[in-house]
């Protein structure tokens, strides 16, 4: 994107385009717990690094990022 049009709205720009879309990479600069959920939910897989600091927080809306959290942890 140009410098007037921020990334994380440029991806959203993109995605919003009907398309089949089954999964998303980014780097974490794009990380979203309520993002990364909905795409879950959605049947789309959504490879993007949770901050390093990230934390489970076991609840039923961040049952995605709990699972990457664990898994790079483990």
């Amino acid at each position: 994107t140009g410098d007037n049009v921020s990334d994380e709205a440029g991806l959203n720009a993109v995605l919003a385009v009907e398309a089949n879309v089954d999964c998303v990479i980014a780097d974490g600069a794009y990380y979203s717990i309520a993002q990364t959920e909905a795409w879950s939910t959605c049947s789309v897989l959504p490879v993007i690094p949770p901050p390093a600091n990230a934390v489970v927080h076991n609840q039923p809306a961040t049952r995605w990022h709990d699972h990457l959290v664990r898994y790079i942890k483990d």
